[in-house]
């Protein structure tokens, strides 16, 4: 009876180690998110007019981070958020 305990025990603290390190990402992907839509936002007036077919990848790029925020795809968003703000 004890090595199911064990093997309970085992994967009940994977599963705590999992959220925890969803959980720490989560604030980091949150605030790459945020510097990322606050550049395209800041951007929006010229590039939409002047570079109209770029400005709308870029908002689809933004899309693509919020809807990866949404499914807790953090570490997407911490990778592709960076080259978002450079574009």
């Amino acid at each position: 009876m004890r090595p199911i305990k064990s093997k309970l025990a085992l994967a009940l603290l994977a599963t705590l180690l999992g959220l925890v390190a969803c959980a720490n990402q989560m604030e980091p992907a949150r605030q790459a998110l945020s510097r990322a839509e606050a550049a395209v936002n800041a951007a929006a007036p010229d590039a939409g007019q002047y570079q109209p077919e770029q400005f709308a990848s870029v908002q689809n790029r933004l899309a693509s981070l919020k809807a990866s925020f949404d499914k807790k795809d953090y570490q997407t968003v911490l990778t592709d958020g960076p080259t978002l703000e450079k574009d």
